[in-house]
C-alpha cells in the first residue's frame, strides 16, 4: 500500500536517533523532499546512555557537525546544564568541550527542530526491508504493510536491529529499554550480500537523587567561561548544576568478583563484541584486579529530575548484585534504583563494505550511519548520519559527495578507519586516532570546513558570514604577529609577536605590553596556536600532499585484481573483497604493500589509457 500524501518524496531516512536526525535534516535542507521513519516519534533524539553530549575528541566532532549545518550542537546548547573544558592544562590539539545536557529538553528540543524543518515528514513505523532492482535503491517495506517509494534510503537503525537486552540471567528482546528490537531489517541487508556481526555494548543504573548522599562526595562545577558548541546558538541555556565524584572500593570488588559469573558478559550468554574502551564494571575488575579503585562519576538527568547517571558502573549483572554492590559505595549506602543498568546485544553491518560517502558498495542509493556500522557514541553516529544524509541528497541532485579527509576532521578520520580498515569492536573515537590532530582543532573548525559548507549549501548565509569574518579576521592576526614588534626587556632588542610566541610568550602577557586593535580574542587565540605549531603543520602539509595524490588515482568498481600476476594471493583477496575506491583506500588496507601500490598504479594507468 502507498500513501498519495508522501508521493513526491526522494529520501527515505530510517530512524530517530542521533544519525537519523542529522541525516534527515542534511538532506532536508539541500532541498531534497525527505521522509523520516522511527518506531516512535516521541523518542526522536533520545539520549539512551548518559546525558552528555561531548568529552574527548569527541567534542571536536560536534563542532565539526556544526560548521556543517548540524543539529546536535545547536541542540546540546539548549539543554546545556554544564559544560567543562577537558585537558585544559595540555595541548590546544586535545582540548576538547563537554556538556552535561539535560534530556528531556534535549528530546524535546530535537523533536521540534525535526517537526519544522523545511522538506523534512515524518511517520511513525518501522521499516523491514529495503527494496532494490538492477543494484540499485527503489523504496523500503514497513511491518504496518506500506510501501515507500524513494531514489536513497539512509539507514539508521542504532541498536535496534536484533537487538537482545541482558540482566543478569534474564533476557528480552529490545532495541532499547522498554522498547521493541527490529527483527527482519538485517534479513534484507543480508539478501544483498552484506556480511554481519555482532557487538555488544551496555549502559548504568539510573538512581533516585534523593537517596544519593552527596555531602559524601566531590562536588564538580562546570567552567565559568567555555564557549557553546554552536556559534549559531542564540538562546539561554537552562539552570546549571553540578555533577558528583565517588568511588567504588575493595567491598564493591569482593561483591562484584564473587557474583562475575552472574554477569551476562562472564556466563557466556552475550557472543558480541563488547566496547573495549568503555567496559562494564564487572569487566574493569576482571581486566584490571590491581586497581584500587574505579571512579562514579553521578550526572544529573536534568534540572527537573531526582534521576541520576553513575558513569562508570555500566554492568550486565543481576539486579540484586547491582543493589548490593552499589550500596558499597561512599554516598550510595540507601541508594534505591530507578532504572536497571543492562547489556545490549545488536547486529552490525561490515563497515569496509561501505564507501567514504557511507554508500553501500552493493547497492547504489543505499547509506548506513550511526552504530550500524560498527560505532558507539552520540556523536559518532550524528557525525556519520551527517555526512550519509548529504550524499543522499547529492546522489540523488547528482551531485559529487562529500568525502571529507583525515586532514579535514575527526568526522573524515572516523569514517576513514570505518571504510578502509574496518573494526572488530565498536569503535569509538580518540584524539590519538588522528594523526593531524594538531591540525584538527577545535578552534579552527570553521576554517577547516567553510569549502565544504558553502559548496553543499549546508548552513545559511548569516552563518557563512561569520565563519568568513572570522577567517578575516585570523589572518589579520597572523598577519599582526608577523609586523608588529616589542621590545626584549632584558636583551634590548625588538623582535616581532611571532618570535615572542615561539619563544613562549602567552598572548595574555603580549597583551599587556602593546594594543591588539580591534582584532577578536578568539581569532587571536587561534592565531597564536597556529602559529606555535607551524613547524610541525608544515611537516603534515606534505604528508597530507602524498595522500590527495593517491586519492585521485580512482580504481573502476569492476577492476579485476586476478590478471595482474605480480601481486600476491593474499593481497588479490583483500583488494577483491575489499573493493577500495582508489589508490589511497588501497593503501590502507592491512597487507598492501608500497611495492603493491606501485604495480597497482601501473594497471591503472594502462586501463585508463585503453579506456579513453
Amino acid at each position: 500500500m502507498k500513501l498519495k500524501s508522501f508521493a513526491l518524496i526522494k529520501c527515505v531516512v530510517v530512524g530517530g536517533g542521533h544519525a537519523g536526525c542529522e541525516a534527515a535534516s542534511a538532506s532536508a535542507r539541500m532541498g531534497v523532499p525527505t521522509l523520516l521513519i522511527t518506531m516512535h516519534l516521541d523518542t526522536i533524539g533520545y539520549t539512551s546512555c548518559n546525558p552528555a553530549i561531548g568529552g574527548v575528541s569527541k567534542g571536536h566532532i560536534v563542532r565539526e557537525i556544526d560548521a556543517l549545518g548540524g543539529l546536535m550542537p545547536l541542540i546540546a546548547d539548549s539543554g546545556g546544564i554544564q559544560m567543562r573544558l577537558l585537558n585544559s592544562s595540555r595541548g590546544e590539539a586535545v582540548r576538547s568541550s563537554r556538556a552535561q545536557i539535560d534530556r528531556q529538553i534535549y528530546r524535546q528540543n530535537m523533536k521540534n527542530a525535526i517537526e519544522n524543518t523545511d522538506n523534512l515528514y515524518l511517520l511513525q513505523d518501522e521499516v523491514t526491508s529495503i527494496d532494490a532492482g538492477k543494484g540499485r535503491v527503489r523504496g523500503v517495506r514497513t511491518l504496518r504493510g506500506l510501501y515507500q517509494g524513494c531514489e536513497a534510503v539512509v539507514l539508521c537503525p542504532g541498536t535496534f536491529p536484533n537487538g537482545m537486552m541482558y540482566v543478569g540471567d534474564v533476557s528480552f528482546e529490545g532495541g532499547r529499554f522498554g522498547e521493541p528490537s527490529s527483527k527482519e531489517l538485517t534479513e534484507s541487508l543480508k539478501s544483498f550480500g552484506h556480511r554481519m556481526m555482532r557487538f555488544k555494548t551496555g549502559t548504568c543504573p539510573r538512581l533516585d537523587g534523593r537517596s544519593i548522599n552527596f555531602k559524601k562526595m566531590l562536588m564538580q562545577k562546570g567552567d565559568k567561561k567555555v564557549a557553546y558548541f554552536s556559534t549559531r546558538f542564540k538562546g539561554k541555556k537552562p539552570k546549571q548544576v553540578p555533577c558528583y565524584i565517588t568511588y567504588t572500593n575493595r567491598k564493591t570488588e569482593k561483591i562484584i568478583v564473587k557474583n562475575i559469573k552472574r554477569s551476562a558478559l562472564f556466563s557466556g550468554m552475550i557472543t558480541g563484541t563488547s566496547v573495549r574502551y568503555c567496559p562494564s564494571i564487572e569487566d574493569k575488575y576482571s581486566k584490571f584486579p590491581d586497581k584500587d579503585r574505579h571512579q562514579v562519576f553521578l550526572e544529573p538527568d536534568g534540572v527537573n529530575t531526582n534521576e541520576y547517571y553513575p558513569n562508570g558502573l555500566s554492568t550486565s549483572l543481576p539486579y540484586e548484585v547491582q543493589e548490593e554492590y552499589l550500596h558499597s559505595i561512599e554516598g550510595l549506602e540507601n541508594v534505591r534504583i530507578l532504572r536497571p543498568g543492562y547489556a545490549i546485544e545488536h547486529d552490525v553491518i561490515d563497515s569496509t563494505e561501505l564507501k567514504h560517502s557511507l554508500e553501500s558498495k552493493k547497492i547504489a542509493g543505499l547509506f548506513i550511519a550511526g552504530q550500524i556500522d560498527g560505532t558507539t557514541g552520540y556523536e559518532e553516529a550524528a557525525g556519520g548520519g551527517l555526512i550519509a544524509g548529504i550524499n543522499a541528497a547529492c546522489f540523488i541532485s547528482d551531485l559529487p559527495p562529500l568525502s571529507l579527509r583525515r586532514s579535514d576532521a575527526y568526522i573524515g578520520v572516523l569514517i576513514d578507519d570505518l571504510v578502509t580498515k574496518g573494526t572488530t569492536e565498536p569503535y569509538r573515537m580518540f584524539t590519538a586516532r588522528a594523526e593531524y590532530r594538531l591540525r584538527l582543532r577545535e578552534g579552527n573548525t570553521r576554517m577547516r570546513l567553510l569549502p565544504y559548507a558553502k559548496k553543499y549549501g549546508l548552513v545559511d548565509k548569516n552563518s557563512i558570514a561569520e565563519m568568513e569574518k572570522f577567517k578575516k579576521n585570523f589572518e589579520l592576526a597572523l598577519d599582526f604577529f608577523s609586523v608588529t614588534k616589542i621590545k626584549d626587556g632584558k636583551k634590548k632588542k625588538s623582535m616581532t609577536l611571532k618570535e615572542a610566541i615561539l619563544q613562549g610568550k602567552t598572548l595574555g602577557s603580549l597583551k599587556r605590553r602593546c594594543s591588539f586593535g580591534k582584532i577578536p580574542d578568539d581569532a587571536l587565540e587561534e592565531a597564536a596556536v597556529e602559529l606555535r605549531y607551524g613547524g610541525y603543520i608544515a611537516r603534515m602539509e606534505k604528508d597530507i600532499k602524498k595522500h590527495d595524490f593517491l586519492r585521485e588515482i580512482k580504481i573502476p568498481p569492476e577492476f579485476s585484481y586476478k590478471k595482474i600476476n605480480s601481486l600476491s594471493t593474499e593481497i588479490k583477496q583483500k583488494l577483491s573483497r575489499m573493493r577500495p575506491e582508489d589508490l589511497y583506500s588501497a593503501s590502507r588496507i592491512s597487507g598492501v604493500t608500497p611495492a603493491a601500490l606501485d604495480v597497482l598504479m601501473v594497471f591503472l594507468s594502462k586501463s585508463e589509457n585503453r579506456r579513453q
